[in-house]
């Protein structure tokens, strides 16, 4: 009983739509509320609607302009920075605490251009 729970719910999570929004839900849940904002101050409000209109514009019209305004952050704007953290992750860490000339420890910041930028610790 409890594996065929199990797999109605691997099988639900799994849903490419579902699984596509997941990919970048946490970009959905940052810019959400401000768009819902701007977009509910700019198509809802300056009509008055009646409650009902109002509700079918928001489910109709204004999520989807969400979901897709975070996808389209999602995919130009966060992942091309999730790419190059990952390639900077791959780069060797030093051993140990680096030290400067008067033996004070540091802390090593990479560059891209394989450079070392070195910050002393307060």
């Amino acid at each position: 009983m409890e594996q065929g729970r199990l797999r109605i719910v691997a099988r639900a999570l799994s849903w490419r739509p579902l699984a596509t929004i997941a990919a970048f839900s946490y970009t959905l849940y940052l810019i959400h509320a401000q768009l819902l904002q701007v977009l509910w101050q700019l198509i809802v409000q300056p009509f008055d609607l009646p409650p009902v209109w109002q509700l079918a514009i928001l489910w109709v019209i204004i999520s989807p302009v969400i979901v897709l305004v975070a996808w389209i952050a999602a995919r130009y704007m966060e992942n091309p920075f999730v790419r190059i953290a990952a390639r900077k992750d791959k780069a060797p860490a030093p051993e140990g605490p680096v030290k400067d000339r008067d033996g004070v420890a540091s802390c090593l910041t990479p560059r891209s251009d394989d450079k070392a930028t070195v910050r002393r610790l307060v």
